[in-house]
C-alpha cells in the first residue's frame, strides 16, 4: 500500500489564554495522496490557519500526528524540520512576502541557493519557473515595481523553486482582484498538477475551493464535513 504523500492523524491543538485553555483543533483527521490538492473551508476562528501552520511544520501539536511521506514531522530534531521545509515544502501566502530589495529572478533563486543548488542548474530552474507564470519580461524589476498579481505569481514561482513534495497555501488570491486571482489559480493548479505536487490550501474562495480535488470542511477546529 502506498504512503499517502499527507497524513494527518487525530490532530489536536489548543492554546492556552490566562487561566482558559482554548480548543483550536480537535481530533483533526484526512490524508492527501501524491498530487492530490485538497482545499481547507471554514468561517474564520474554525482552526484553518493552525492547522497549516502544523501541516508546515512550523508548531507541534498537543496529541495526534503530522506524517509526510511518513515521517512524523514532530518526531523529527528541529535541524531536520527545517531542511525538510527548505527542500520538500513551498509555502504560498496571501501578502507575497516578497524580500524588497531582491529582484524578482533573485526571490525565485534564494530558495535554490540556500539548498545549495548549483548556480547554473538554479539559473534554468529559475528561467523555466518565470516563464511558466509569464514574467519573463519582467524578471529583473523589484516587488513594488510589479502588481499585486504579478508579485503573487513571483511567490508562487518560489513556492515551486525546489520541486516541493507539498505545497501549503494561505488564502493564496486573498488580496487579488477576481480577474488576478483567477489566473493566479489557474497557474497554482496547473502547475501542481503537471509536477505530480500534493497541495493543500486554506480559502474562503468557493470558486477556489471548487477547484482543488477534495475538500474539508472545518468548523470550530472539528471536520464537519469531507469529500469531492
Amino acid at each position: 500500500m502506498a504512503v499517502p504523500a499527507l497524513e494527518i492523524r487525530r490532530l489536536t491543538r489548543a492554546y492556552r489564554l490566562g487561566d482558559a485553555i482554548l480548543a483550536v483543533l480537535a481530533d483533526v483527521s484526512f490524508t492527501a495522496g501524491i498530487g492530490e490538492s485538497v482545499a481547507v473551508v471554514g468561517p474564520s476562528g474554525s482552526g484553518k490557519s493552525t492547522l497549516l501552520g502544523l501541516i508546515a511544520g512550523l508548531d507541534v501539536p498537543d496529541h495526534g500526528q503530522v506524517l509526510v511521506e511518513g515521517r512524523d514531522l514532530a518526531a523529527m530534531p528541529e535541524r531536520d524540520r527545517a531542511a525538510w521545509r527548505n527542500r520538500r515544502l513551498g509555502v504560498l501566502f496571501q501578502s507575497y512576502r516578497l524580500l524588497p530589495t531582491l529582484s524578482a529572478r533573485e526571490n525565485i533563486r534564494l530558495p535554490l541557493e540556500l539548498s545549495g543548488i548549483a548556480r547554473h542548474a538554479a539559473d534554468l530552474r529559475v528561467d523555466d519557473l518565470l516563464a511558466r507564470v509569464g514574467l519573463t519580461a519582467r524578471a529583473d524589476h523589484l516587488p513594488a515595481q510589479l502588481s499585486g498579481g504579478e508579485q503573487q505569481r513571483v511567490a508562487l514561482a518560489r513556492a515551486l523553486a525546489n520541486r516541493p513534495a507539498l505545497v501549503v497555501a494561505d488564502e493564496p488570491t486573498g488580496n487579488l482582484d477576481s480577474v488576478n486571482g483567477a489566473h493566479v489559480a489557474e497557474l497554482l493548479f496547473a502547475t501542481v498538477r503537471d509536477d505530480r505536487t500534493t497541495l493543500v490550501l486554506v480559502t474562503h474562495d468557493a470558486a477556489l475551493a471548487a477547484q482543488a480535488d477534495r475538500r474539508i470542511n472545518l468548523r470550530d477546529g472539528r471536520v464537519v464535513a469531507s469529500g469531492a
